[in-house]
């Protein structure tokens, strides 16, 4: 949970979203149903992806699948982020893809931390 968070917030800062914005996530492509609730206490504002097909109020996607994670010490995760205004306006059908790449996440001292980004190619 605290990975998937870090992940997140990582991704609100960088695309520099605001609390109005809603972000739509999955994980392994499927919606994070009870994780979803701890989000929300940690102030992000943040959907199932299973939600926007019905309800097109995302502005933006976070899909994340896990490559690995070791709960003990370490995690790799890969975030796809995409914009979906356009479609939610009538005005596109095809989603722009914001960033693509990979996280390395690492607990120390008991806190996770990320330790690097690296886009895909």
């Amino acid at each position: 949970m605290e990975v998937l968070s870090l992940v997140l917030r990582s991704e609100v800062v960088v695309n520099k979203w605001t609390k109005r914005d809603l972000i739509c996530f999955s994980v392994g492509q499927m919606g994070p149903n009870t994780k979803l609730v701890n989000l929300r206490r940690q102030n992000l504002n943040v959907c199932s992806s299973a939600e926007w097909p019905r309800k097109f109020n995302c502005g933006f996607e976070v899909r994340i699948p896990f490559i690995s994670l070791d709960t003990s010490q370490s995690a790799r995760v890969h975030a796809e982020v995409q914009d979906l205004r356009e479609i939610n306006a009538g005005e596109g059908d095809i989603a722009v893809r914001l960033r693509n790449g990979e996280y390395a996440v690492r607990k120390i001292d008991g806190k996770w931390q990320i330790r690097e980004y690296a886009p895909s190619k």
